[in-house]
């Protein structure tokens, strides 16, 4: 993952270009902005994802599910759920949506990482 969100962030035009269609290119060029601001939170959330999806489910095997659930379910609503709601309720930008996104699974893959290394899931 980190080989692919360093060419989300080195060479974005590699993924978007091949999206463009017939849009004009005015509107392209915005968009293109856009999405090159997008890819680098798409990086960050999956670097951070890749560490989340391994240890959550070395936890999860080990039989450490409640640990897991309850770190899903206490962290998403506050950093995730009601703040990306509150950045479309106040029309904030998508940057801020992806942020809270990005926060939360980063949260969630070092609250893994320092379980899975404490060792109380033995």
């Amino acid at each position: 993952m980190a080989s692919i969100g360093l060419l989300y962030i080195l060479v974005p035009s590699l993924f978007i270009d091949r999206f463009r269609g017939d849009m004009d290119a005015q509107s392209w060029a915005e968009m293109a902005a856009m999405i090159r601001i997008v890819l680098r939170f798409v990086a960050l959330y999956c670097l951070f994802d890749s560490v989340n999806l391994v240890f959550s489910f070395a936890l999860r095997g080990a039989g450490d599910t409640m640990f897991v659930t309850l770190v899903s379910l206490i962290l998403s609503w506050p950093m995730m759920v009601i703040p990306t709601w509150i950045a479309w309720r106040y029309d904030w930008s998508l940057y801020w949506a992806w942020g809270f996104a990005s926060g939360y699974i980063a949260a969630q893959a070092i609250c893994f990482v320092v379980r899975f290394r404490r060792g109380k899931w033995k």
